[in-house]
Formats: structure tokens, sequence, C-alpha cells
């Protein structure tokens, strides 16, 4: 079953039901799910080399919007303050939507550049921070390098490309047809072009569902839609809503999920996911959610079997370090449009499951430390009250602030014959950075700012026309809550969804 939009989903709920297994005649076999490309480093720098300068002939076409943040020269004090005492490496005071989405996304291209000329995701990652270092240093040299930037770029390299990488590879690996080729192009452009410019076609495993998706590797995809309606305990508003998502999970630990025994590590990129989501209402978006979530690395443990009738027994765990990225947005009664990026560094992860015949079992948890961009939830409240004058730049013009913290999940789900459910439970808390403001010398009140969310969701969900369709109902309860010195604002939201998934 799939679970409808939450205010916090990096630690998706588990899938309730038995996912698609690997197709093995025998037992003992495992299927290596490892992409092959040529490996061309020099090839990979010379696209990156052609990205950045498209980049930079952008950057001073649009010369007057940039103008207002050259604050150096080229000179040896302005280097010096950028590369000896790092005294002018800053955090910008750009539009949320550039520093989580732009910067973001171009970290993402060139981790695709490097993974579709078959370097490793170290590797690519490495080719995603030395385009932003050259960028922040030579492209931008006229404004302070921006920390937040230095950052934000290989870490969403990382954490979007990944996945994007290991769905171009899945589509690539299924019914060689025009479906699976555009899929696997969209995903990673210059893959399938890299591959040509090799000599190199990629062939289909054979191994095929009806659908045309090779059944080599485990997978799931929900399409979904429903209705949903929220309540607000603060002023006892409500809200009719419309959600629309999708989700992918690939999982290529080889062996996984076949019936016999299996022990040990797998690499990075083995676990992806990808969640998107929207939430409207008559007046237009109220919410929005895109995340994901790669595996660096971990332990792979089994124990299963068939049963006389054929059906699986055993247990299953998955233990490894994640890494992840995660935007949601909420319009929330009587408060600041909240937006939260958080980028997730490295945290530890377990997966148990245990499988009876028709009754499957699965636990979850997780922990993860974040650098994250917050909207102050009292930031507007705050403003009111004492005025910006002297506080972080980035709170004054844009209403948010960088932050660290954690987040804290876990997920019990299960599933017997058709009927599945299960509960799930997240707790994050965000701090604010109190140091290396754009204009850290003219800051007179670089007050302390907490902001944190409370999440906890219950789920029934059924399968009544077969084994492409869910339909599932939620409960959930949402508690954000943001602290500026003594003026705090809060916001519980209650919620129930009713959703109908097709799954692949």
């Amino acid at each position: 079953m799939f679970l409808p939009w939450t205010a916090a989903m990096s630690l998706a709920p588990l899938l309730a039901a038995e996912p698609p297994l690997p197709d093995v005649s025998d037992p003992g076999t495992e299927i290596d799910n490892t992409p092959r490309h040529t490996s061309h480093p020099v090839r990979a720098l010379l696209e990156t080399s052609f990205a950045l300068a498209f980049n930079w002939g952008w950057y001073r076409w649009d010369s007057d919007f940039n103008t207002p943040d050259f604050e150096l020269r080229w000179d040896w004090e302005s280097w010096r303050r950028k590369a000896v005492t790092f005294e002018a490496v800053r955090l910008d005071s750009n539009r949320f939507s550039t520093n989580a989405g732009s910067h973001t996304e171009g970290g993402t291209i060139i981790y695709l550049i490097g993974r579709g000329n078959g370097l490793s995701p170290a590797a690519s990652t490495a080719l995603a921070f030395g385009e932003v270092v050259l960028w922040e240093y030579l492209a931008e040299y006229q404004e302070k390098p921006s920390l937040n930037d230095l950052l934000n770029n290989p870490l969403g390299g990382l954490a979007l490309g990944e996945p994007f990488f290991q769905l171009s590879e899945f589509f690539a690996r299924g019914s060689d047809n025009g479906v699976n080729r555009t899929l696997s192009a969209i995903f990673s452009p210059l893959t399938p072009a890299n591959d040509w410019l090799d000599g190199r076609r990629r062939r289909s495993t054979g191994n095929t569902d009806r659908l045309g998706l090779t059944r080599d590797v485990s997978h799931r995809f929900d399409l979904y839609g429903g209705m949903a309606s929220a309540r607000w305990e603060e002023d006892r508003s409500a809200r009719t809503e419309t959600l629309l998502g999708l989700r992918t999970e690939l999982n290529t630990v080889p062996g996984y999920g076949a019936p016999h025994r299996r022990a040990g590590l797998f690499g990075a990129g083995r676990i992806t996911r990808i969640d998107a989501g929207l939430v409207l209402d008559g007046d237009g978006m109220t919410g929005a959610l895109f995340g994901t979530r790669v595996a660096l690395g971990g332990y792979h443990w089994q124990n299963l079997g068939r049963d006389p009738d054929g059906r699986i027994r055993g247990q299953t765990m998955v233990a490894g370090l994640f890494n992840a990225f995660e935007y949601t947005a909420r319009d929330r009664p009587g408060l600041p449009f909240d937006q939260i990026a958080a980028f997730g560094l490295l945290g530890p992860s377990i997966d148990l499951g245990q499988r009876r015949g028709d009754l499957f079992g699965q636990l979850r948890v997780e922990a993860l430390p974040q650098l994250a961009m917050v909207t102050a939830l009292a930031g507007d409240r705050y403003k009111e009250r004492s005025g910006v004058e002297g506080i972080k730049t980035v709170l004054a013009q844009r209403g948010y602030y960088y932050g660290y913290g954690a987040a804290l999940g876990s997920q019990l789900a299960l599933r017997y014959h058709a009927v599945a459910g299960g509960l799930d439970v997240r707790w994050e808390r965000f701090e604010s950075i109190d140091a290396r403001d754009r204009y850290q010398e003219r800051l007179t009140r670089d007050f302390h700012l907490v902001d944190g969310r409370l999440h906890s969701m219950a789920w029934l969900g059924v399968r009544p026309l077969g084994s492409h369709a869910d339909v599932g109902v939620t409960l959930e309860r949402t508690a954000r809550h943001g602290t500026i010195e003594e003026v705090s604002a809060r916001s519980t939201e209650h919620r129930a969804t009713l959703t109908l998934s097709l799954v692949f």
C-alpha cells in the first residue's frame, strides 16, 4: 500500500505489500546488478567544463541582477580573505528557491555527468564539489564565496543524482521499447549519449514482466491520488484538499529478496528512493514534497526459503548508512508559508523483515543528522514586535535561516493477504547557525532560533482490485513549532486521507 503525502517523508513509510522479487531459477543464484559503463574521467571533466562555461555565460549576461553582490576584487586582499583566512566565506541571502532548488539542480547535473561517464558515486560527488569550488572562487570571484552553495551542490547532487541514475539504469534493463528508452534518457540524459559515443548498445536482460520492466531488480512504483480533510487545533480552521504524487523505490543489492540465504556488504547507490507530491485546494497549491534517500553502503543478511506451498518464509535485515534530501512546503493558517529543505548527511538505518506465508511484518528505525534551510515559524511575529534591524540577513530579507539538526524515525508495517496496516513516528529539530552571516559584522541581534516537527501516522489499506491497486485510509497528526527568544508559534494539524494508488 502507498501512504499519502505527509509533512516529513525522508523516512518514508514502509511498503506493506510484498515487493517484486528477482526471478531466479537457481536458489543459490545472485544477480549482479552493478551498472557497467566505460570510465571516462577526462570526458567527464570536459563535459563539466562545458556546463561551467554555459553557466558563466548566463551569469555575465544577467550581470545587472548579480551586480549588487559584487563586493570583492581580483587582488591579494580579496584572495586572502577567500582562500587563506576564509573570512569572506559566508552564508548567502539568496531566495529560498535558488538555494534549495537551483543549486541542488546544478549539483545533480554535474553528478550525472560523472555517473554517465562511468565514475563512482564518490568520484561523481567529488566532481560536483570541484565544480562548485571553481564557480564560487573563479566565476563569481567578485562575490563572497557561498558556504551553503559549497555544501548544497555536492550533497544535493548525490542525494538526487544517484536515484535518477539508478532509475535510468533500471529502465535500460527493461524491454527494448520506446517507453523504456525514453525514460532511461530522461533520468540520465548523458548516459545513453556517452554509450553511443563508446559504441555500447544497452541491452535488455530479457527477464521482464508483462509491462516490460526488468524482474532482476526489486522495485516498486506508486502513482497515487486522494482526498484529505485537514483541520488545525489553534484556530479550528479546516480545509479539504486533493493529493497527487509519485514514489519510486529500487533495491539492487545482489540476491535481495531471492529465496535463499545470503550475507554480505553492499556499496553506495544500491538502495534508492524518490518521493514527490502536491497538495491542492480550490485556490492552488497548499503543500508540496520532494524527497530522496540513498544508501551509501551497508550490510545485508537474509535467510529466506519456500515452504511446501511455494510461499516465502524467513527473515531479512538491511543495516546501512544513508543520506537524503527533503523539501517540504505547507500553507499553515495564520503563519508564514512553511518551507524546509534538509540535506541529510550520513545516518544509520536498520530494516528488519519477517515473512511467514501470507503474513509479512517489517520494522525500520533511522537517525539522520541534517543541514537545513528552515522557515522561521515565529519569524513574522518577532518582526512585528521587534523589527528587522540587526538580525540575520537572510531572516530579515527572506524569512528563513540556515540550521543544523537531526531526524529520528521509526516505522512498523504488517500485511496479511490483501490487508495491510502500520504506524509511523518521526521527530525533527532544527537550530540556527549563528555565524558566517553574509553581513556578520552588522548584526547586533544574532539570536538563536529553534524549530521542530513531530509527525505521527496510522494507516490501513486493502487491495480489492488485484495486484496493481491499493485503497488506503490514513490518520495523521503533525505538531510544528518555532521559537525566537520569548516569541513562539505553533501549528497542530490533524489529517484524514483517502487514497487510491496504482502499484507496479
